[in-house]
């Protein structure tokens, strides 16, 4: 009896926990919108986040920016994504990090330098192509006919399309890590589909809401099948929990964790992975902003060699 009442004491206590970080991160969210942000709002500010920490050279390169920011200025473009002026001022003024930060990013990490430099393939799938499958009733897509499912894909828009093709024979096998960003409840978090082991794994920075591994669940056997279909290849339908992955603080930077571990993916080395344990994670704000205004203007299909490091 007493066991069973201290069992009952820790788990209200680990669920008021869990409610005051929650509340402290719809707070925050709140205060953020109430305020009108304009250009005028950005412009000639220097009080972005860790503007003090970084390098000089990306000093001047942000403080520039925003002595004429244009919120509606195309900075980075490829294929349907672009990132404004505004999704700088976002990134650069400690909101969320949406889409547009996370998907450009990943696809500027697949860039042939990073493969030359480190000696392996990434891929990652677009998160709309999650959102949309999110946004559908769910599905017994394991218990489903292959017919079934084949139809099912073709049902998708482009976004799945794209993801889709790029599961198939010719391009999984030859990739080390496929990253699969997700965003649910304002919450950003990372599958990593590994062709090697077979199975997905799933990075989070919040190890204490119940809802996301179901939700990981959900999209990894999904996805599993998709691979199963398109290249023969068997992957786990269970996502896998990365235990003991770094935490968030009750902040908004969940995205900024997804983009520094499909870095570490990216680069995979003893080092990176060492400073993911210990990065001050706010600094990778004004470093990802400054990534992405040395890309500005540069073509899709021009070789580039631009510094990509967020560690």
């Amino acid at each position: 009896m007493k066991e069973e009442r201290g069992w009952k004491v820790k788990e209200n206590e680990v669920k008021k926990e869990r409610e005051i970080k929650e509340t402290k991160v719809k707070k925050e969210r709140e205060i953020k919108e109430t305020k009108v942000k304009n250009a005028d709002y950005y412009r000639g500010r220097n009080d972005y986040v860790r503007r003090d920490r970084i390098s000089e050279e990306d000093r001047i390169l942000l403080d520039q920016f925003l002595e004429s920011v244009d919120l509606g200025e195309i900075i980075v473009e490829r294929g349907p994504h672009q990132l404004t002026g505004r999704h700088m001022c976002e990134l650069l003024f400690d909101e969320m990090l949406s889409a547009e930060h996370i998907d450009l990013y990943l696809n500027l990490l697949c860039s042939e330098s990073i493969m030359t430099q480190h000696g392996h393939e990434i891929d990652y799938l677009d998160s709309p192509a999650q959102q949309e499958l999110m946004s559908r009733p769910r599905m017994d897509v394991e218990r489903m006919s292959d017919a079934k499912f084949d139809r099912l894909l073709n049902d998708f828009t482009i976004f799945g399309t794209m993801a889709f093709d790029k599961l198939n024979t010719a391009n999984i096998f030859s990739k080390t890590f496929v990253m699969i960003p997700i965003n649910s409840s304002e919450h950003w978090f990372l599958l990593v589909l590994n062709p090697i082991d077979k199975c997905i794994y799933h990075w989070n920075s919040i190890d204490y809401s119940p809802n996301f591994p179901g939700i990981a669940d959900y999209v990894a056997s999904f996805y599993s099948k998709v691979v199963e279909r398109r290249s023969g290849l068997q992957i786990q339908s269970e996502a896998k929990w990365v235990h003991g992955c770094r935490q968030q603080d009750g902040n908004l930077d969940c995205g900024l964790f997804v983009c520094m571990w499909a870095y570490c993916h990216a680069v995979n080395s003893e080092e990176i992975w060492f400073k993911a344990k210990t990065c001050d994670i706010k600094i990778l704000r004004p470093k990802l902003a400054a990534i992405f205004l040395r890309h500005r203007g540069v073509e899709v299909e021009a070789k580039y060699e631009i510094d990509l490091a967020l560690l």
